[in-house]
């Protein structure tokens, strides 16, 4: 997983005892008026990663007319005998998270958070799912069949700075089956669509399928300078 600013000052909290800032269970706090600032302080999102399977895509067009710039983003593909779907978030979506939230393993929230958390607010997934569409996207995974959330993808971005922070999070039961592949994929297409210039993150050293996946993409990798067992990956996309 990657992981933002914030989420490594929620560690630095928990350790000292305080309480920890808001943080959502996909991709870290989305906070509108925050999400420009912490792209200037070069902040980080984590990501949960999936191996890489082969995948049979289909454009579809999204079912979102009030967001013309999102149409053309949701696809079809199938993978581990299973057919998903994957679509710009909604507000609606809000309803999903608790159920995704309790499939998801302690592991991979305290990797994904640096911190572990048992619970979070309506308020925290309120914020998730009703995002500025100026300074953010994010796009989610679906079982065809159920429409369980499998995955979730964001990206936020200063539009001033021209340097965006990633995230991913997929269900632990989900995970190599290439769903974290194909979010990032989709995240990094986006983030080129709107000329963002760099994505950056932060990745526990530990979490090597994370760091091999970052590797593939291109991210470059280096020790972060201040805090042990954290990787700073940078991915340019001039």
């Amino acid at each position: 997983m990657m992981v933002c600013s914030l989420e490594l000052e929620d560690r630095r909290r928990a350790l000292s005892g305080q309480s920890a800032s808001t943080c959502d269970g996909s991709a870290g706090r989305i906070v509108k008026e925050n999400c420009a600032a912490n792209s200037r302080q070069a902040g980080r999102w984590p990501v949960n990663p999936a191996g890489v399977d082969a995948l049979e895509e289909e454009g579809l067009n999204s079912v979102l007319p009030a967001r013309s710039s999102l149409l053309g983003w949701n696809k079809h593909f199938s993978s581990g005998g299973r057919n998903y779907c994957m679509r710009p978030i909604r507000p609606s979506d809000i309803e999903l998270y608790p159920a995704f939230l309790d499939r998801i393993s302690a592991r991979d929230i305290k990797q994904r958070f640096l911190v572990a958390r048992k619970t979070f607010s309506s308020l925290e997934l309120k914020r998730i799912t009703q995002i500025d569409h100026d300074r953010e996207i994010a796009f989610v995974v679906l079982e065809a069949e159920h429409e369980d959330l499998a995955g979730v993808g964001r990206l936020c971005w200063d539009p001033a700075v021209g340097t965006g922070e990633c995230a991913l999070l997929v269900r632990t039961d989900l995970q190599g089956k290439g769903i974290g592949s194909l979010l990032l994929r989709q995240v990094v297409a986006y983030a080129k669509l709107k000329t963002i210039g760099r994505i950056e993150g932060l990745v526990l050293e530990e979490n090597l399928t994370m760091l091999d996946l970052c590797r593939k993409f291109g991210f470059r990798i280096v020790p972060h300078p201040h805090e042990l067992g954290l990787r700073v990956v940078a991915l340019n996309l001039d």
